[in-house]
């Protein structure tokens, strides 16, 4: 997932394979989520500074938050 910096971005994180999840966020202000079947775990994040944050499920890593993007064609 990319954005560009300092835009509040609203993460939606959803599972589907019917099992709970836990997912960490590697931001200055560490989140965590709980997702579970049905119930999509969401955060705002706002003034991220660019840079690129893990992404973590269940302790694994799993994707990452790349701020500062530029949008291209």
């Amino acid at each position: 997932v990319s954005a560009p910096g300092r835009t509040p971005i609203l993460l939606t994180i959803s599972t589907k394979d019917g099992a709970t999840h836990q997912v960490a966020l590697g931001t200055p202000q560490s989140q965590r989520l709980t997702v579970q079947a049905g119930h999509p775990g969401r955060v705002l994040l706002e003034g991220l500074r660019d840079g690129t944050y893990a992404v973590e499920v269940d302790g694994h890593p799993r994707g990452k938050l790349i701020v500062g993007a530029t949008p291209g064609p």
